[in-house]
């Protein structure tokens, strides 16, 4: 199957939190080494990320930096690789991510669990 990208966009305005996002598929993402690539966020706590970026992560490892208290990434890149699934989620901002993955499954998930979640036919 061919990559497609998800866009999920807040409609009331709050953020949404990687931590949700990565929940939402958590199912699929065991085997998982992740990049982490954050060029902002807004609280401290997205120091922790900030901090990871060049060295391969776990998703256990992303899921306990994802899970810190009001994380809340702005701007920024996380690409997760295993031998059967390749996803790449990219914060435009704290309201918006684009999700590009080749997994049918994982594009199912995020469609059930954000209402607003579309396919992005601009890339």
């Amino acid at each position: 199957m061919a990559a497609s990208t998800i866009t999920i966009q807040s409609t009331l305005g709050d953020p949404i939190h990687l931590i949700d996002l990565l929940l939402a598929v958590k199912p699929f993402l065991s085997d998982l080494e992740w990049e982490i690539d954050v060029e902002c966020s807004l609280t401290p706590n997205g120091q922790v990320l900030e901090a990871a970026q060049g060295q391969p992560r776990s998703t256990r490892d992303l899921m306990e930096m994802s899970s810190l208290p009001h994380l809340q990434v702005i701007d920024g890149k996380l690409v997760g690789r295993g031998p059967a699934i390749s996803l790449t989620i990219a914060a435009v901002d704290g309201q918006w991510w684009d999700v590009t993955t080749d997994s049918k499954e994982i594009q199912e998930s995020l469609l059930l669990a954000f209402p607003s979640a579309a396919f992005n036919t601009d890339f």
